[in-house]
This record gives structure tokens, C-alpha cells and sequence, in this order.
């Protein structure tokens, strides 16, 4: 996608695509493509790539990112880290890079009674300051819902995806990309994370696999999907048991 002017002119690295190894894929939306990826360094980023018939939202979060890292709010959002391109082009984008978060899972997959309702108001009350704080700073989210806010290995909350648009249930079409739209659908979260057995939205069709990866089969594995489906599903399990034997609550906080 070509990079308009001012997006250029961002003072961030662009990266050869040559350079980069990819260490994991996100399955979905399809087709399959490079979620973590390392550099020559060892540094490793989170890959988004750009969709060139969408313009649109690749520049509005871009332009958001690189607002977001000029100052110092006290959320959690993963930083632009740079620009992917192929041939060591400066004007023409594949995607690009941002924070990893450790060990993702969406907050749809853990709206349930089973979290300790302690974890599910510490998120909500989190949820409110993130956005309230975007709003302060004169930042619209865009496509609120709990499918953009991101738990990591220890527990804490991330707000991402600042394309714009709405989600159908979450915000109303009519609402979209304004202050409004984002309190609508911050109000839906912080309903659902208060009362997960009696939210009116159906999450189950709606989670985005957006910073959560599988690790590329080895040449052992073959290029069965089927075994890093399975890889995934242990780790997430295991990732599972592990937030509740942190959080004291190891009978009570059960997968699905």
C-alpha cells in the first residue's frame, strides 16, 4: 500500500521483509499470515499487514499509533515499532510492526462467571479509564467491543485496533467512529464482564485472532494445521490453568 506523505515522514525504521523471520502465523481472518516475526537482531514485533483495498483504516491507525506514542497516557497499547517493505522501499508498505503481548487471549474468551468476579471488575474499571482517557485526548477507538481489549500473561488489559468502523451488536452503524459509538460498546463490556451468564452479546462469532499466534509446524510436523491447531488449544489451556493458580482460584476458574 502506498504510504501517504505524512506517514512517511513518521522517524520510525522500515524493515526489508527479507530481514525478518517469521516465528508464528495468525490463522484468522484468512489466509494464514505472519503474526510474530524477528529481526536480524533478534527483536522480535508483531506483524499487521495492510489490506490495500482499505486504506482507510491501515492510515487512521497508523496516524492513532503514532499519536498515542507521542505521549505519555497511562494505558496499555502496543507502540508502532516500524514499517515492512519489500526491496528497502520508503513509500510502499506490506504491513506494520507493532508491540507483542505476551501469552494474548481477547477478553471475549474470558468473559465468564467462572473468572473471579475481582479479575472481571478490575478489567471493567480498567476498560472505562483506557477509553475515557482516548476521549480526554481527543482519540476516537473505533469498533469498540471486548474483542479489541487483550489480556496478557500477567493479567493486564490492552486496548487495540484503531481502524475505526463498529462491530454489529456492539455499536450501532449509525454510531460509528465517534465518542458516542465508543461508549456504547464500552458500556456492552463492562456489562458482560459484570454479568457474563446474562450479556446480551454473543461473543462466540466475533473474536478476532489479532496478536494471537501459533508457532509455524517444523519440517517434522509437516504442514498439517491440525497439529498447530492442537499445539494452540494446549497452550491456551495451559495458559488457563495458569491465570487461575495465580489468581488463588484454582477451583473455580475452569476453562471451557
Amino acid at each position: 500500500m502506498k504510504m501517504p506523505k505524512y506517514s512517511q515522514a513518521i522517524d520510525l525504521p522500515w524493515l526489508n521483509a527479507n530481514d525478518l523471520t517469521v516465528r508464528s502465523e495468525v490463522s484468522l481472518p484468512e489466509p494464514a499470515h505472519p503474526g510474530i516475526v524477528i529481526d536480524k537482531d533478534g527483536k522480535e514485533y508483531f506483524f499487521k499487514p495492510v489490506v490495500p483495498e482499505q486504506p482507510g483504516p491501515i492510515k487512521r491507525e497508523i496516524g492513532i499509533l503514532q499519536k498515542l506514542g507521542e505521549q505519555d497516557l497511562d494505558i496499555k497499547v502496543p507502540k508502532l515499532l516500524g514499517f515492512v517493505s519489500f526491496d528497502n522501499s520508503k513509500t510502499e508498505i506490506l504491513g506494520f510492526l507493532l508491540t507483542p503481548i505476551a501469552s494474548p487471549s481477547p477478553l471475549t474468551t474470558l468473559l465468564k462467571s467462572s473468572v473471579p468476579r475481582s479479575q472481571r471488575a478490575d478489567w471493567a474499571s480498567k476498560s472505562e479509564k483506557y477509553v475515557n482517557t482516548l476521549h480526554e485526548h481527543d482519540i476516537v477507538w473505533g469498533d469498540a467491543k471486548a474483542d479489541n481489549f487483550i489480556i496478557d500473561e500477567n493479567n493486564e488489559l490492552w486496548i487495540i485496533d484503531f481502524g475505526g468502523s463498529y462491530t454489529e451488536g456492539w455499536v450501532d452503524p449509525e454510531l460509528s467512529d465517534t465518542v458516542e459509538g465508543d461508549d456504547q460498546g464500552l458500556e456492552k463490556v463492562v456489562k458482560a464482564l459484570d454479568d457474563p451468564d446474562g450479556q446480551t452479546c454473543d461473543p462466540g462469532e466475533t473474536v478476532s485472532s489479532l496478536f494471537v499466534t501459533e508457532r509455524l509446524a517444523t519440517k517434522d510436523e509437516g504442514e498439517g494445521g491440525g497439529k498447530r491447531k492442537r499445539d494452540s488449544d494446549e497452550e491456551v489451556e495451559k495458559d488457563t490453568k495458569r491465570r487461575r493458580a495465580d489468581d488463588g482460584s484454582e477451583d473455580e476458574f475452569t476453562p471451557e
